[in-house]
């Protein structure tokens, strides 16, 4: 028998068809974002995945049996024992060294008490409980993803800093907005009250017995007053990924080229710290320069954070040296970690012929002397008059190179 409306059925097959094709493919891709790599790029696409329990890590670091070797609580200098060499045979054996004393701290009294003096100093309850109100109130809660950037200087690193606030105000961030500023002097504090950034007090210093240094030399970085600025950054960095939040401890000869807190976000989701990258392989200063560490808050990341901590008692000159020894001490070896790759996070030691920074560049970072100049070559030296915190008096003192 013939159908009255053949037309019209066979439309509504077609439709059929159609439909169920859009539903298979919609499943395909449900299936691949949930397992590709590509999907953990996307924030909100991997923090949605996590949310609904649809992505199941059989490695879940937040599970007590998965984490055999790793402490179940912050390590001293005498669990690492710096001096034993038998332990430590991956750097050079005549780094930290003290006969007798496997811990090395019978070797390192006076930067024992120097550091505990600092220490003291910044962690009476009352300063900390007013540090803490002040991040809480400047940044909210914490909250996964809420990260606190921080950065210690003096007034011989000011101009540094307001380059990097340079490159911020050139990209339309308000450097004010996201970042906790430890300066260690007088004139760098009152300097960035009046810029409007969150500025940790400063009465701490009064109770040092040797004041810290306020000069700057970036070929003598580590030295003297940067040594101790050093400490600092760590001590108060360490208070905050304590607190709850995720920390960046960022050093001020650095540039943004884009917003890097997404990328952080997103890469940092299932790893404990993201650093940017050494090709140094003496000495210790291999696999991260320390001048740029992002610390997701977990379990793992804050025992490690405060056994560096701990152990920053016995550094000598380099708190990178220090930090890679405990990074790679066996007892680490769970903590997720990832070297920045320096097409987005460049690092530029100044050896011949270095790479160009390509269009995916999101910081750029001048370890060593001669900072300005190399800003400048590359187009990053950004504090000059078109930029709002350009001061002349600033630009007039610092050095020429």
């Amino acid at each position: 028998m013939r159908t009255k409306y053949p037309g019209r059925i066979f439309g509504f097959a077609v439709l059929c068809f159609l439909l169920f094709a859009v539903f298979q493919t919609n499943q395909v891709l449900g299936l691949y974002y949930q397992t590709s790599a590509t999907s953990i790029i996307s924030n909100s696409t991997s923090h949605k995945l996590m949310a609904e329990k649809k992505y199941i890590d059989p490695l879940d670091d937040n599970l007590p049996d998965m984490l055999e070797n790793f402490p179940k609580k912050p390590l001293t200098s005498k669990d690492i024992n710096l001096c034993d060499h038998s332990r430590h045979t991956l750097f050079d054996g005549g780094y930290y060294t003290c006969e007798g004393d496997k811990s090395c701290r019978k070797c390192r009294v006076s930067p024992m008490e120097r550091y505990l003096n600092i220490t003291n100093s910044l962690m009476k309850p009352s300063r900390t409980a007013q540090r803490k109100l002040q991040v809480f109130n400047k940044f909210g809660p914490p909250a996964p993803g809420n990260i606190v950037f921080i950065s210690t200087l003096n007034s011989g690193q000011l101009y540094l800093f307001l380059n990097w606030v340079c490159s911020l105000e050139k990209i339309h961030i308000d450097a004010t907005g996201l970042i906790l500023m430890v300066p260690t002097d007088r004139k760098t504090h009152d300097y960035l009250v009046r810029l409007g950034f969150l500025v940790v007090s400063i009465d701490w210093l009064a109770d040092l017995q040797k004041p810290i240094g306020k000069g700057y030399k970036s070929d003598k970085a580590n030295i003297g007053g940067h040594s101790d600025i050093n400490n600092v950054g760590w001590i108060l960095a360490n208070e905050v990924l304590q607190s709850g939040y995720d920390i960046v401890l960022q050093d001020v000869d650095a540039i943004w080229k884009s917003d890097i807190r997404p990328f952080l976000r997103s890469a940092g989701l299932r790893r404990d710290l993201l650093g940017s990258g050494c090709r140094f392989t003496d000495k210790a200063k291999y696999p991260i320069n320390t001048g740029f560490l992002y610390f997701r808050n977990s379990f793992k990341s804050k025992v490690f954070f405060q056994t560096l901590v701990n152990v920053g008692e016995l550094k000598l000159t380099s708190d990178q040296q220090l930090f890679n020894m405990v990074l790679l001490f066996h007892r680490f070896s769970d903590l997720e970690f990832r070297v920045l790759p320096y097409k987005f996070f460049y690092t530029f030691y100044g050896r011949s012929n270095p790479p160009q920074p390509t269009e995916h560049l999101k910081m750029f970072h001048i370890p060593g002397p001669f900072k300005r100049s190399k800003m400048a070559h590359y187009g990053f030296w950004l504090f000059d008059e078109t930029c709002n915190v350009f001061d002349p008096v600033v630009n007039a003192t610092m050095p020429i190179v």
